[in-house]
């Protein structure tokens, strides 16, 4: 027995008076299953499309170039100095349909994360490992999402980037190549 044909048998049977019928079947029908059936599809999976790094400057705040597509392969992690670092931002491009919506909004298939984990070498501990929800893109198709790595030491760290829900992504690899010098 459907929804409608319940609800007409409990208000012949005098249950349920024909407002609150016709209430409790107008939510019935609106499901979150219904609502997004009635929306148009976001279109394809999304995709990482670019990593960068930046610098967090401790002497005044500011944020360094980008130091994945700099071309410099050797970077000093200088702790003192006028561009002491002591942290460093990844910023994870992801592109998509233009105003795609992949935060599960859509039921548990449309839900995708970005995982991100940094590990320095020689050391047994993660920098990081997690995973953030993509936000919704903009009308470009772009989104982005932020990633703070606390002090890292003087040698070279891997950044795996991956996508991960219904259609996963083959991870990223990059490399920050620290050491330490004057």
């Amino acid at each position: 027995m459907n929804t409608e044909n319940f609800l007409l048998a409990l208000r012949r049977r005098r249950l349920v008076p024909p407002l609150v019928a016709a209430s409790i079947l107008a939510l019935a029908l609106w499901t979150p299953a219904a609502v997004s059936q009635s929306r148009e599809p976001s279109g394809d999976a999304p995709v990482l499309s670019s990593i960068r790094a930046h610098l967090f400057e401790s002497k005044t705040g500011q944020l360094s170039e980008d130091i994945l597509n700099s071309g410099s392969s050797d970077l000093r992690n200088t702790i003192a100095g006028v561009h002491a670092a002591n942290a460093t931002l990844v910023v994870i491009e992801v592109s998509g349909s233009a105003g795609g919506i992949y935060t599960g909004a859509r039921g548990p298939n449309s839900k995708y994360y970005v995982h991100l984990v940094a590990q320095e070498q020689g050391r047994k501990d993660a920098l990081i490992d997690r995973a953030l929800v993509l936000p919704v893109l903009g009308s470009d198709g772009k989104g982005y999402l932020s990633f703070l790595i606390h002090q890292s030491g003087c040698a070279p760290v891997s950044l795996i980037a991956s996508l991960e829900g219904q259609r996963p992504s083959k991870p990223v690899k990059r490399l920050l190549s620290f050491s330490c010098g004057e």
